[in-house]
Parts: structure tokens; sequence; C-alpha cells
């Protein structure tokens, strides 16, 4: 498989979401570390998440083949090729891959519903910012999650962001980290999220577990809150990009 197209794969398995009322919004950028990808070395990415009524995030991805966004505007998502001006709607793909039998971010055991996260009585710090550890299962394979307080909710850029749940999800074929047990996250369960978690949960890593042995994992480098304008967080593609059709053309 292409650098290119490795990219996009990894991006697409992402987990993101919400609409802006507003012209602008309080929330983080966050910049994430990954290790342990399978093929690759250590990675790269930038976040922007607004979280509120309605969770939006942007997730911003670089490599050597080039830059792929990520957003998700309610339970709009749609990924972004700046290098080629093209867009596709993740949501009528996953639409078309369903109807072709093949699994999507949505599926995969509790794809629409929080983890039974356990916490672990484990502590850490990322990004100068304190966070607690909880843990959860999924097809058999074993998440920590060390998530912080204050900043609002999310399950990650996997995933996301909103990561727990799915095959096609973070842990997927192809994504970020190859972390198991984390997919998009719907408007459902974003809500399900900040009623569980009044004081918010936003994780600072995720890893997998391996013989009690952290496998894989992403962490934040570094936490900015800041304005978000609405225009990081658009439910179609800019002026001048075209959009990319189900069989890989574009279209006027």
């Amino acid at each position: 498989m292409s650098a290119g197209r490795s990219i996009i794969t990894f991006a697409a398995a992402v987990f993101l979401t919400a609409p802006l009322a507003a012209q602008e919004a309080r929330g983080v950028k966050v910049q994430w570390a990954i290790e342990g990808a399978p093929g690759a070395g250590p990675q790269e990415m930038t976040q922007y998440i607004a979280p509120g009524e309605v969770l939006m995030t942007r997730l911003e991805l670089s490599g050597a083949g080039g830059q792929v966004i990520l957003v998700t505007n309610g339970d709009t998502r749609i990924m972004l090729i700046p290098e080629q001006k093209m867009w596709m709607d993740l949501a009528e793909m996953e639409a078309l891959g369903a109807r072709m039998g093949v699994p999507t971010s949505r599926e995969g055991a509790g794809s629409d519903e929080v983890p039974d996260l356990q916490p672990t009585g484990e502590t850490g710090r990322f990004a100068d910012t304190d966070c607690k550890y909880y843990r959860f299962t999924n097809e058999g394979a074993v998440t920590e999650i060390c998530a912080a307080t204050g900043l609002g909710w999310s399950m990650g850029p996997g995933a996301g962001g909103g990561m727990m749940g799915g095959r096609g999800g973070m842990g997927g074929r192809g994504a970020p980290g190859g972390l198991e047990g984390t997919s998009a996250m719907s408007s459902r369960k974003y809500g399900e999220l900040r009623r569980r978690f009044a004081n918010g949960f936003f994780p600072l890593e995720i890893r997998q577990l391996r013989e009690g042995q952290a496998a894989r994992r992403m962490f934040a480098t570094a936490i900015e809150r800041q304005a978000l304008g609405a225009d990081l967080f658009p439910t179609e593609g800019p002026e001048g990009y075209q959009k990319m059709s189900m069989t890989g053309r574009g279209r006027g």
C-alpha cells in the first residue's frame, strides 16, 4: 500500500463530530503523537475540538503522502484532501460500504454506546495536565485511557473526536496506531459520555495492552485553550474543492 493511501486509510478510520451555533466557540487545540503504528515510525497529528451541546472536532494528519483533514460537525463527517482539492462525505462512503458488506467505523460491539470504562486507580500527566486511567475490553483487546476533566468530552482523536467501539474505528484496519476498540463517535455516544462524566472526559493517552505492556499508544504532547472559528468545522468541501464520488472519481 502506498504512503499516501496509508495516510488516507488511517485518517478515514479516525473518530470525529457537530454544528456550530455561533461564528466562534471555545475549545482546545491538541497535538498528538502516535507510537507503535503497524509498518510506520512515530506519527503526529493535530486535533481541534470544541465541546458543547454538540461536539465539533477537526483532525489534521500530515505525512509523506500529504495532508488529510477529517471534520465532524454533528452527524456530518467529511474528509478533506487539500493538495488534491478533493473532499468526501464519509457517511455516504459508509452507506455504500454497508450495502457492499464492508465493515464501517460505526460497526462493532457497542459502537453507539460508551464502553464499560473501569477506573484502574492509576494517574498520569501529559502536556502539563493530570489524568486518571480507565480500562475497557472490546472483542478481547484491552485498552486503557488516561482521561482529564475540565477540557470537555471526547474519546480521543481516533477516535475522535470518539473512538470507542467498532472494528473499523481507530482500532480497525489501517486506523491510527492500530488501537482496537475505537470508532467514530455518534451524537448519541457523545451525549451518553457527557451524562456519565459531568466534569468532562478528555483522553490524554490511549494505549492498547499486550501481555500487560503498552504495545501501541497515542498521547497528547501539547494542549492549548483557544477560540475556534466556524471555518474549522465545515459540513462540505470549501469553495474550489471537488467532491469525490464513491467510485473514486470527482464530480462537479
